[in-house]
C-alpha cells in the first residue's frame, strides 16, 4: 500500500479566500492543494538540525572569545616570567595552557558536531531526490 493512502484523512475547514491563495499557491509551485497545505505547515515547525548548527555555532563563537582571552593572559604571564622567575606565574601559565588545550578540544568536537548535521542534510536531500 502507498503511503498516500496511509495517511488519514482529515477534513480541513477554511474561509474560501484562504483556500483560493492557497490554490493559486499550489498550482503556483505546480503541487497539489494538499501537498501544498501540508507543505507550508511543514516549514511552520523549526527545523531542529538548523537549530543543533545555530547552538554549535553559539557555543564555538564564545569558545572563540575565550580562547583569545586565554592566549592574550598565556603571553602576559610568558613575558612575566621572563622578568621574574616565579613558581606562581609558571603554575597559573600551565594552568592557563592547559585551559586552551581543552577549550580548543571542546571546540573541535562542536565544529565536528556541525560538519555531521551539514552531512545528514546533505545525505537526506540527496535520499530524497
Amino acid at each position: 500500500m502507498s503511503e498516500r493512502h496511509q495517511t488519514k484523512p482529515y477534513p480541513l475547514r477554511m474561509s474560501d479566500e484562504l483556500r483560493d491563495r492557497l490554490s493559486a499557491a499550489a498550482a503556483e509551485s505546480g503541487r497539489s492543494l494538499n501537498a501544498e497545505i501540508v507543505d507550508r505547515l511543514e516549514k511552520s515547525f523549526p527545523n531542529v538540525d538548523q537549530m543543533i548548527i545555530n547552538h554549535r555555532a553559539a557555543e564555538i563563537r564564545e569558545i572563540d572569545l575565550a580562547l583569545l582571552a586565554l592566549h592574550d593572559e598565556a603571553q602576559r604571564l610568558r613575558t612575566l616570567l621572563l622578568q621574574a622567575d616565579d613558581p606562581h606565574f609558571r603554575y597559573t601559565l600551565k594552568k592557563t595552557e592547559n585551559r586552551i588545550r581543552v577549550l580548543s578540544h571542546h571546540r573541535d568536537m562542536l565544529d565536528s558536531d556541525i560538519a555531521n548535521v551539514r552531512d545528514g542534510l546533505v545525505n537526506a536531500a540527496i535520499a530524497d531526490d
